[in-house]
């Protein structure tokens, strides 16, 4: 894993800071969890995802933006999007929102983000 600059930062998670969590979660859907499928588990079904997402998206947004490498640039925004559908469509369901007749959500949905 390519190491980026840190912010100064409090821990967070069993001795991780934020950077760190979000570094460890982003090279854990890179290389070992590589379907969206597998991230429902890690994401939607814990509480603590409504903590950490904002960051995540940030970070890997920081990640591509400091990475010369193209293919890796692309991984990284790739895997933003793609973090951000399955959480979007899990907080549809969650609210019985059919996504496929309402892409904006209810005012009640945006309460459980």
């Amino acid at each position: 894993m390519t190491q980026v600059e840190e912010q100064s930062e409090v821990e967070i998670v069993k001795g991780y800071t934020m950077t760190q969590f979000c570094d460890k979660i982003i090279d854990l859907f890179l290389n070992e969890k590589t379907k969206s499928k597998e991230w429902r588990k890690y994401l939607v079904f814990r509480d603590e995802w409504k903590k950490y997402r904002n960051s995540f998206f940030i970070r890997c947004q920081r990640r591509a933006d400091m990475e010369n490498d193209t293919t890796m640039k692309e991984k990284f925004t790739s895997l933003g999007r793609r973090v951000k559908k399955v959480t979007y469509y899990q907080i549809l369901s969650l609210c019985n929102v059919d996504f496929r007749k309402n892409l904006l959500l209810p005012d009640e949905c945006w309460k459980k983000i």
